[in-house]
């Protein structure tokens, strides 16, 4: 990872001072910050030096790995009051942080800034999904491999690697988890620099013939990833419930939804309500009109969505032939519902994502 610091200029805009590379190991939020504030204090040859509160940017993705770890919408605050900010850095800083410092025995309070550029390279999924209570697109990444499970992640909580050959090898090991997630989750998998900044500062520092052998093993790689990719979507497998209520917790848990609302829907066949970024919340009047509505038709609903005056209730209807056409499918978020809007009521196809426990309708 770059830190690149930058002093506020007699224009107010932004002059680059310094940049440094932090090794892996040491990405953690506390060494980052001490890597800025030991780099101002010996470009500046100060004396005593005090940062009241300092901002770290992530120039990609918006959102960094501190973020997602600690949680939080805007960053983490140490109990310095340092943070590390969610917020995208601009070629302008809207926001600088005051530095006090002495030096031959004078005092001086200057802006400084930083941003943050993770190196190497990453495995894009080829997707873009929805994030936080908002909702907003974020592009995926492969995250990690367990024995139960593939995650993905933004940029910041990817997989990086620090060759280009590391990657291919990754791949080439684990080439059967990659075609697995091809065909069931619509992965188009490729290996990308973290970032065209990335890119631009690791090339600068390669030779001719690592920068060569960089190229081909980005080919290799990609290549033997795109071989993966069915070319015609591949029919996934069911298990069915033997009884539309064990059909509709198997949905349940497919959707991700959290366990504590897949629990009193079992045992109570309460039913709950996703609003926002899949925020749970307990039916409204407008949602339980809508589900009886969807009874009153033979299905039976397992859980609503609402984005305003629209309710959407996933359901399972009574012919055990449609099951098939009504499940969620992960590729492309397809799920058939019942949709009342108003007056308007009808049965229909809807894109939904699992976000945050519960479930988002984004088409």
């Amino acid at each position: 990872m770059y830190i690149d610091i930058y002093k506020e200029g007699a224009t107010g805009s932004p002059e680059h001072l310094y940049r440094c590379l932090i090794k892996e190991k040491n990405q953690k939020f506390d060494t980052l910050i001490s890597c800025a504030e030991e780099t101002l204090k010996t470009f500046l040859e100060a004396e005593t030096f005090r940062l009241p509160k300092f901002r770290l940017y992530t120039n990609e993705e918006g959102m960094s790995s501190y973020h997602v770890r600690k949680g939080g919408n805007m960053g983490y605050i140490s109990r310095s009051g340092s943070v590390i900010s969610g917020i995208t850095a601009k070629e302008d800083f809207v926001e600088m942080s005051e530095v006090i410092y002495t030096k031959d025995g004078e005092e001086y309070v200057e802006k400084f800034g930083a941003d943050l550029i993770f190196d190497g390279f990453v495995i894009s999924t080829g997707k873009t999904e929805p994030a936080g209570i908002y909702g907003l697109p974020v592009k995926k990444y492969f995250c990690k491999l367990t024995t139960k499970r593939i995650y993905n992640s933004n940029l910041c909580g990817a997989k990086k690697f620090a060759t280009a050959s590391a990657a291919l090898a990754y791949i080439e090991k684990n080439k059967n988890v990659f075609q697995f997630m091809a065909k069931n989750e619509g992965w188009i998998p490729r290996v990308e620099y973290c970032s065209d900044k990335a890119k631009k500062y690791m090339e600068k520092e390669m030779t001719a013939r690592k920068l060569q052998n960089t190229n081909e093993a980005l080919d290799k790689a990609n290549a033997l990833l795109a071989s993966l990719v069915p070319e015609e979507p591949i029919e996934r497998e069911y298990v069915y419930g033997n009884t539309p209520k064990e059909e509709a917790l198997i949905r349940m848990k497919e959707l991700k939804i959290i366990p504590e609302v897949i629990c009193v829907f079992e045992k109570n066949d309460k039913i709950m309500l996703s609003e926002f970024g899949g925020i749970i919340y307990n039916l409204n009047e407008a949602a339980a009109e809508a589900v009886e509505k969807a009874r009153e038709k033979g299905c039976l609903p397992y859980h609503v969505i609402c984005n305003g005056t629209m309710i959407t209730v996933l359901c399972v209807s009574q012919s055990r032939e449609d099951w098939h056409y009504e499940r969620y499918n992960p590729s492309d978020g397809i799920i058939e519902a019942f949709v009342k809007n108003g007056p308007i009521e009808e049965f229909g196809s809807v894109v939904v994502n699992p976000l945050n426990g519960g479930v988002m309708r984004v088409g």
